[in-house]
């Protein structure tokens, strides 16, 4: 029978053959336990980051404030754990008469919770969102850029008008989406308009005619 050479007495080319099934299981082996370590950190970091929402989100019930979407709280967890200070703009404006709320806020949608960032915040807010990809990606939520949002005037018997606040980016970028659509009570002050807007939800724009359920509390 052969009997294989002590390790003294190998060649670096024999030795290497030798020892590169066992180190390549090594190097498996590291590789696995390196990547169970991150996935146990990443599972840490993303329970973490679940807390702070429950967290926030229950101070927001507790304080009077709306609920934002499970979106928007997970972005706006990400936003502050880079450093920033977001803002939802239902947080920085009002609607001044309480009867045209549940149909402001239901055809605002998602953008009454749009999350605004000041000027020196928008590109780390634009580069944080765009870097959130594979399981991390969130879709659907709305960050507003403060400098980008010009004044916008709202003029008598308009929606906007009843749209108010003490910051005029937040303010401006609500107003913009209703333009100057006017609010309406009969059929004939809706049909009347090129664009109107009623209390129970019937919208006429662009020579069409649309209906939108108001949003129900409680």
């Amino acid at each position: 029978d052969s009997v294989l050479p002590s390790a003294h007495e190998m060649s670096k080319e024999q030795l290497s053959a030798v020892l590169k099934p066992s180190l390549k299981e090594a190097s498996h082996a590291v590789s696995e336990l390196f990547n169970v370590g991150m996935g146990v950190a990443r599972l840490l970091t993303d329970a973490e980051t679940s807390l702070k929402i429950s967290e926030s989100a229950m101070q927001r019930v507790q304080e009077g404030r709306s609920r934002l979407s499970p979106e928007t709280e997970r972005l706006m967890a990400e936003l502050r754990n880079n450093g920033l200070h977001p803002t939802p703009v239902c947080d920085l404006v009002r609607i001044t008469d309480p009867e045209w709320q549940p149909i402001i806020e239901a055809y605002l949608g998602r953008n009454i919770e749009a999350l605004l960032v000041e000027k020196n915040e928008e590109n780390p807010a634009f580069s944080i969102y765009r870097g959130l990809t594979g399981p991390r990606a969130i879709y659907g939520a709305k960050i507003v850029a403060a400098s980008k949002q010009n004044e916008v005037a709202s003029g008598a018997g308009t929606v906007a008008e009843l749209i108010d606040g003490d910051h005029l980016a937040a303010v401006s970028y609500l107003r913009k989406r209703f333009g100057g659509m006017l609010r309406a009570t009969t059929d004939a002050e809706a049909l009347a308009s090129q664009r109107s807007l009623t209390q129970d939800g019937m919208i006429v724009q662009s020579g069409e005619y649309d209906r939108i359920k108001p949003i129900t509390k409680g």
